[in-house]
């Protein structure tokens, strides 16, 4: 594919670029046969960085085409990053919830859960309310991230516990209102599929007393009546120092400062063990030529 300006790829390579696929071709040095096929290094010059390659195509995104990633990672860099300690603060993408009918597109763990949707000028609203509805039941914090058009629509669709902020035309957001604490409100039902074996078992036998020694099936379904009989603020309390147990590592701060803006949200993607490599000055700072 061949175009006469980056602006033309903009919709076509935004999504292909920004993926740990992509840096895992970066870091093999096999990413070079990729951009030429679609016209990028002719575009960019072969001594431009694959550092230079994100930010273009980022601001791209910001000028002319919108895309869900400039979404989550505004939301992240605007939000997430700029209020709360990335050292203390995890952040989970594309979570499948409610035994995997949906996944949420963005949580949010630190003192809370905090969970978000996002809705572009390219989506529609068909199913917001679905999807924020199965959201309350899990989480504390519920809120839909949107383009300023969307805001009335969404208002008329969601709870009146779900939180709104809109991107304005400059990128910045501006909160709608407040999402309403849910912890309490939050289903021990929704929340138990969430949690592993380990951390249900524990928690059970901490909250209500031992599990009977039984077969795998029949615990589990014992294990899910007790589980169901706590309350919201005790379930939630559960899957929060689960989520911080299994993900929260300590180490994001320092990486985060180093990185390009464009690429919070693609360094959440990228696992644990992947994103010091990924994203070290090596693998940013090779050539797209």
């Amino acid at each position: 594919m061949t175009a006469g300006s980056l602006a033309d790829l903009i919709p076509y390579v935004s999504s292909r670029l920004f993926r740990p696929d992509f840096l895992r071709l970066v870091a093999a040095n096999a990413h070079r046969p990729f951009l030429d096929g679609i016209g990028l290094r002719r575009l960019l010059g072969a001594e431009a960085t694959v550092r230079d390659l994100f930010e273009q195509v980022y601001d791209g995104m910001r000028r002319a085409y919108r895309a869900e990633y400039l979404y989550k990672n505004e939301v992240l860099r605007r939000i997430v990053i700029a209020r709360h300690d990335p050292n203390r603060t995890t952040v989970l993408l594309e979570k499948p919830i409610a035994r995997w009918a949906s996944r949420l597109d963005m949580l949010v763990v630190n003192d809370t859960t905090t969970a978000y949707e996002i809705k572009t000028d390219h989506d529609d609203l068909g199913r917001v309310r679905k999807q924020t509805d199965l959201a309350l039941e899990a989480f504390d914090r519920v809120y839909v991230a949107c383009s300023e058009r969307w805001v009335p629509a969404v208002k008329e669709a969601v709870d009146d516990r779900v939180g709104i902020v809109a991107m304005r035309r400059k990128g910045t957001f501006t909160r709608i209102r407040p999402a309403e604490p849910n912890a309490h409100k939050v289903d021990p039902a929704a929340v138990f599929p969430l949690l592993r074996q380990t951390e249900y078992l524990a928690a059970i036998e901490d909250l209500i007393g031992p599990v009977p020694p039984v077969d795998d099936v029949t615990r589990y379904g014992i294990c899910f009546e007790l589980f169901k009989g706590l309350s919201g603020t005790a379930a939630h309390s559960v899957l929060l120092a689960a989520l911080k147990r299994r993900f929260l590592t300590g180490t994001d701060a320092q990486q985060l400062r180093g990185l390009p803006y464009s690429l919070a949200h693609l360094y959440y993607q990228a696992t644990a063990r992947e994103r010091q490599h990924l994203f070290s000055p090596a693998v940013l700072g090779r050539t797209v030529g």
